[in-house]
C-alpha cells in the first residue's frame, strides 16, 4: 500500500466489493483490475462467465420474475405483522389478546371461518422470531 494510504485504499477495495465484485453477481467484464484479479483468471481459466445458453436461461429467469405482479403493501404479511406488535404494545404487561379480538382489529372485514387460518400462520411466524408469546389464550409480546 502506497505510505499514508492505507485508510483510502481499503475503502477502494470496499466499494469495488459493494458495486463490482459481488458474491451473487460478479460484473468482472467491468473490473478495473481484473488483469490482477486471481479469481478472474480462474473464472476465465474454466469458462464460467456466462455465455449463450446460461444467458439464454438468466432471460428466462428475468423474464418470469417480471410477470410477477406485485402485492400492495397494505395487504402484505409484513404490513399485518407490523399491525399486530402495534396493537399488542398497548396491552398491559401480562395481558393477552384472543385471537378473536386481533383479527377484527387487524382486518376492519375480519370473517373467522375464512381468515382464522391466515391469521394464525400469522402469529406463528412472529412467535417463531420471538416477537410475540402465542398460547391458545392468545396473545401477548414476550
Amino acid at each position: 500500500l502506497p505510505y499514508d494510504e492505507a485508510y483510502n485504499w481499503n475503502q477502494a477495495l470496499m466499494d469495488l466489493g459493494a458495486t463490482i465484485c459481488t458474491s451473487n453477481n460478479p460484473q468482472c467484464t467491468r473490473c478495473p483490475i481484473q488483469e490482477a484479479c486471481l479469481a478472474y483468471e480462474e473464472l476465465a481459466q474454466h469458462s464460467l462467465f456466462p455465455t449463450g445458453s446460461v444467458l439464454r436461461q438468466l432471460r428466462k429467469v428475468a423474464e418470469k420474475k417480471s410477470n410477477y405482479q406485485t402485492q400492495p403493501f397494505m395487504q402484505s404479511n409484513r404490513y399485518f405483522r407490523g399491525r399486530v406488535i402495534d396493537r399488542l404494545r398497548t396491552l398491559d404487561n401480562e395481558q393477552r389478546l384472543s385471537l378473536a379480538e386481533l383479527g377484527p382489529v387487524l382486518k376492519p372485514d375480519y370473517q373467522e371461518e375464512a381468515d382464522l387460518p391466515w391469521l394464525q400462520k400469522l402469529l406463528k411466524g412472529l412467535a417463531k422470531d420471538g416477537l410475540i408469546s402465542l398460547t391458545e389464550a392468545g396473545v401477548r409480546l414476550p
